[in-house]
């Protein structure tokens, strides 16, 4: 089976939000759009192999960052380095992570920040002893330099010398438990496998749980891992009917999402199937209330997993697991047609009078903003990928065959739920990003919750600033140029999008990297650029 979910860095930001309104429309830039403001730090060389990873944490000292060197030509191996970024934005401490060789059986898992605290998370593999040993060392905020042997925190045995898991990591919503998740080795026709463990702000062990299913681990994957304030650990995964990993059979869903929630008192398990008949859920988040009660959403499906019909709405109260609240709201044909020429929108109305089936492809669920009321704000972008090979003589006169990956990440959708699973109202922010050959390293976007409105920040083509962004066939592709500007979208509590520019190119001499922007305070964004060997930091105070 499959782990989609790997942490690099834990910086949580879960944000309640109250948000209302129905409409979505194009507007100007108003009076407090003005007040928002951009700081750049000076630009400094580095290494083309040279990028910023994860935004780690801050504190009254700076910034933390997580680099990556690549080491050598064909960039399978990289060096690590941790660094301190000033409030003028200028690196003022950087310090190299040890490295280990593929023989040591020694491992940096991750750089975790946790209780204002950097820890350096480093397993080692016993082959004698068959163990899997995860130690948590304390990082010196000024030097960046990890001290002593650290403590250890985890261990797991393993059956086979070879077969070692993995360890990933995550953090309660309010930074006060550390969920250490250990996955087991691959093992095809051998039964799923997990460990966790639950840990104070002081590192210690509350609890912890192995778990080994009747299910293969070919046919079971499991999507999320989430520790509560007050330890309890959920579990979200998929399991394949029959024999075959297959997301149909005889034209019906395969496959079923399931809950396992493990309770930190009893340490009990209950296991919540969320499935159906009828319908495929193709994508699914949850997260934990205030009262410790888990809430979910996701999109659904009649048609398979490569399309989506509308939303889904999940609530599992803590006293009552047995028993969820399962909603699904269907998209209205305006937000499907949105974006649309006249003749394709009248098409598509013209097959919902005949009753049937309309479905929009299919975006990936990014994250949920959980609502202080109990809905959920799900954040989604669409995005796929294609390849095409390439015939070509090398140097010797052979020919060859290069395959080449087309990166597509297109329009951001904003969904926002009522605690009755019904849809108040949605927001798309359209956008058009292909890209080929660059993993999408200019392209997607970063994002911002403050003062109750969602700033999202992408790079576009400048045309899209002055033509009606809600019409795809005027919809220009950025092509990471000096014409490329990089572009503000605001949704605020009515639902009501606008989009204005904030900078391009030529005046920031830098091609924004958006996925990697984060937000650092209540109303800051980090962002991060590079041109070449110049590399450049900056701020977006809202």
């Amino acid at each position: 089976m499959k782990v989609r979910k790997v942490i690099y860095t834990l910086v949580t930001f879960l944000i309640s939000l109250q948000i209302f309104g129905q409409t979505v429309n194009q507007s100007s830039q108003s009076q407090q759009d003005k007040k928002i403001n951009i700081k750049w730090g000076k630009p400094f060389k580095d290494t083309r192999s040279a990028e910023l990873k994860s935004v780690l944490g801050t504190d009254q000292m700076g910034t933390y960052l997580l680099k990556r060197n690549f080491s050598n030509l064909t960039g399978i191996s990289s060096d690590y380095k941790l660094e301190r970024l000033n409030r003028e934005l200028k690196i003022e401490k950087s310090s190299d992570l040890p490295e280990f060789n593929s023989f040591s059986g020694q491992k940096i898992e991750s750089v975790v920040w946790f209780q204002k605290q950097l820890w350096l998370m480093e397993s080692n593999k016993d082959v004698k002893t068959k163990e899997h040993r995860l130690l948590a060392k304390k990082v010196d905020l000024k030097s960046l330099e990890s001290k002593g042997k650290g403590v250890e925190i985890s261990k797991h045995p393993v059956k086979n010398r070879n077969m070692f898991g993995n360890f990933n990591f995550n953090i309660s919503r309010d930074s006060t438990k550390l969920l250490a998740f250990y996955h087991y080795a691959y093992r095809s026709e051998q039964g799923e496998q997990f460990s966790f463990d639950v840990l104070n702000e002081q590192l210690e062990k509350v609890w912890s749980k192995s778990i080994n299913l009747e299910t293969k681990d070919r046919l079971y994957d499991i999507e999320d891992y989430l520790v509560s304030p007050n330890g309890d650990v959920v579990v979200i995964g998929i399991y394949y009917e029959g024999s075959r990993r297959s997301s149909k059979l005889l034209g019906e869903p395969n496959y079923n999402y399931e809950v396992r929630w493990f309770d930190a008192v009893s340490q009990e398990e209950t296991i919540i199937p969320i499935n159906s008949d009828d319908f495929f859920i193709t994508d699914l988040k949850f997260g934990f209330t205030n009262e410790g009660d888990l809430t979910g959403a996701g999109f659904y499906s009649e048609e398979g997993t490569y399309s989506m019909k509308g939303s889904a709405f999940i609530n599992i109260k803590k006293r009552n697991k047995s028993n969820p609240l399962i909603e699904l709201s269907t998209f209205d044909i305006d937000f499907i047609t949105e974006g649309l020429s006249d003749r394709k929108a009248e098409k598509i109305k013209t097959k919902v009078e005949k009753g049937k089936n309309i479905e929009l492809r299919k975006f990936n669920l990014d994250r949920i903003i959980l609502r202080n009321d109990g809905g959920v704000v799900l954040i989604a972008e669409q995005f796929f990928l294609d390849s095409s090979n390439r015939r070509f003589l090398d140097s010797f006169g052979d020919w060859r065959t290069e395959t080449i990956y087309h990166y597509n990440y297109n329009d951001i959708i904003v969904i926002n739920i009522d605690p009755d699973g019904s849809i108040r109202w949605n927001a798309t922010i359209p956008k058009r990003q292909y890209s080929s050959e660059d993993e999408g390293a200019f392209s997607s976007y970063s994002m911002l919750v403050a003062k109750g409105n969602l700033y999202f920040i992408f790079n576009d083509h400048p045309r899209n600033l002055y033509t009606d962004n809600t019409n795809k066939r005027r919809l220009d592709n950025f092509d990471a140029g000096r014409e490329t500007v990089t572009v503000l979208a605001i949704v605020n509590k009515k639902g009501k999008m606008k989009k204005h520019r904030l900078f391009s190119v030529a005046e920031s001499d830098i091609y924004l990297r958006p996925v990697l922007g984060k937000q650092v305070k209540k109303n800051e964004l980090l962002i991060y650029g590079t041109k070449g060997r110049i590399h450049k930091y900056g701020k977006i105070i809202f």
